[in-house]
C-alpha cells in the first residue's frame, strides 16, 4: 500500500468560460427621483467584496506502461490556463505537480512488481482515476480512485483526496487541520459527525469512543456544499463492508471553519 500514499503533490486550475451576444440600441431616457429621508442610501461603508469565483476548465491526461508482466493505467488532470493572469503561474506549477504524482505511481509500482514471481500468477496491475470535484479560482480538490494487485486472493482500493489552496505564488495541499480556526476543536467535531453517520451506515468497528474514526480520519475533498471524508476497507468496518464515505456540510461546521474557507460557505 506504499504507492498509495498520498505523494506531496499539488494544484489545479481551469479557465473560466463567459458567453455574451449582440447588443441592440435604444433611446436614452432621462429622469430624475428624488428619495424620501428614510430611503436615502445607506452612509455606512461597503462590506469588502469578495473575490470572483471562477469555474477552471480541465482536460484528463493518462499514463500507461507498455509492459507484458504489469498493467499499468493512471488517469490525472490538468487544468487549462486560466483567464486570470495571477492565477497563471500557480497553475502552472499545479499542472507539474499532478504530472508527477501520476508518473510518481507508475514508476515506484513498475519498481515494487518488476519480477512476476509464481508461474500462472495473474499479473500486478494498477488503476488510478482522478477527477476534480471543486474547481475554483479559490480551491482545486481532486478525488483518486486507486485499486492496485499484487497477488493474493483481491485487490486494494481506496479513494485519494487532494485538495490545493491557490491563493499564493505556490499551490498549497491543504491538511484537515488548515480548514479549521482552531484545529484540535474541529477535528474533534468532525470525528463525532463522522461517527454518528458512519454508525448510521452500519460501520462495524465504529465504538462510543470513535478511536477507529479519529485514526482513519485523513483522506478528503472539499465540495461545494460540504467536505467528503473517505474511509478505506479495514478503517471503520471489515473488508466485505468496503469503503465508506461521509459528507458532512459547511454549516455543521462553520462556526469552526477558517476564514480562508468563506468563498465556499458564504458565496457571494
Amino acid at each position: 500500500m506504499e504507492a498509495m500514499r498520498r505523494s506531496t503533490a499539488a494544484l489545479a486550475g481551469l479557465a473560466l468560460t463567459a458567453c455574451g451576444g449582440g447588443a441592440t440600441t435604444t433611446p436614452a431616457i432621462t429622469a430624475t427621483v428624488t428619495l424620501a429621508p428614510a430611503l436615502a442610501p445607506s452612509t455606512l461603508p461597503p462590506e469588502p467584496a469578495q473575490p470572483a469565483v471562477q469555474t477552471l476548465a480541465f482536460e484528463l491526461r493518462e499514463r500507461k506502461l507498455e509492459n507484458p508482466d504489469v498493467e499499468i493505467d493512471v488517469v490525472y488532470v490538468e487544468f487549462s490556463p486560466p483567464a486570470d493572469e495571477a492565477r497563471l503561474g500557480v497553475v502552472r506549477k499545479l499542472n507539474a505537480l499532478l504530472a508527477q504524482m501520476a508518473d510518481k505511481w507508475v514508476t515506484e509500482f513498475e519498481k515494487e512488481h518488476r519480477d512476476v514471481g509464481e508461474q500462472g500468477m495473474s499479473r500486478p496491475s494498477l488503476s488510478v482515476g482522478c477527477k476534480p470535484v471543486l474547481q475554483t479560482s479559490q480551491f482545486v480538490s481532486v478525488e483518486c480512485s486507486h485499486y492496485e494487485y499484487g497477488g493474493g486472493p483481491h485487490g486494494n482500493h481506496a479513494t485519494l483526496g487532494y485538495t490545493y489552496a491557490l491563493d499564493g505564488v505556490e499551490p498549497q495541499l491543504l491538511q484537515l487541520e488548515h480548514i479549521f480556526r482552531e484545529p484540535h476543536a474541529g477535528r474533534a467535531r468532525l470525528v463525532a459527525l463522522c461517527s454518528a453517520d458512519l454508525k448510521s451506515q452500519g460501520a462495524s468497528n465504529v465504538g462510543d469512543e470513535m478511536t477507529e474514526v479519529s485514526q482513519a480520519l485523513g483522506e478528503f475533498a472539499l465540495e461545494k456544499d460540504g467536505l467528503r471524508v473517505f474511509f478505506a476497507p479495514y478503517s471503520v468496518g471489515s473488508y466485505l463492508e468496503g469503503e465508506y464515505t461521509v459528507h458532512v456540510g459547511w454549516r455543521a461546521l462553520e462556526p469552526l471553519l477558517s476564514e480562508r474557507m468563506s468563498p465556499l460557505v458564504k458565496p457571494r
